[in-house]
């Protein structure tokens, strides 16, 4: 049974967030941790995550910056979707900014913040989804 309500979406740039628990407490503690790059600004995380299983999805900032929502949900990466709606923790990795205001990529504050609104109201989870500030 797909359980949609236990799914978190975590964004993550490497470099300006500080860590809650180090990439070796993950490790130990990794049932239910997925860990994504975001193609291809992302890659360079790769080196930080070295002996731990990745998969990549791609969230064009073009699709953020042009407002365009169905390029963002129709690019989105199947085993990303399924992640989420089985339940798991599912960091995005991404390095790309140009917003030195923000210091995060817009495929993270834009992208990530409209993916976890749009999911919430397609799989009609309970309770009102975080209204996306775009």
């Amino acid at each position: 049974q797909i359980c949609r309500d236990r799914g978190a979406f975590f964004a993550r740039k490497s470099r300006a967030i500080p860590a809650m628990c180090s990439l070796q407490e993950e490790r130990e503690n990794a049932k239910g941790i997925v860990h994504f790059i975001n193609l291809s600004n992302g890659l360079e995380s790769l080196p930080m995550l070295q002996g731990t299983p990745v998969a990549f999805t791609r969230i064009q900032s073009s699709h953020c910056e042009s407002g365009n929502f169905n390029g963002i949900l129709s690019g989105l990466d199947p085993t990303l979707l399924l992640y989420l709606a089985l339940g798991y923790h599912c960091y995005l990795h991404d390095y790309g900014s140009r917003n030195k205001k923000r210091m995060a990529p817009r495929a993270i504050w834009y992208g990530v913040t409209f993916i976890k609104y749009a999911l919430h109201q397609i799989w009609e989870l309970p309770g009102e989804p975080t209204k996306p500030i775009l």
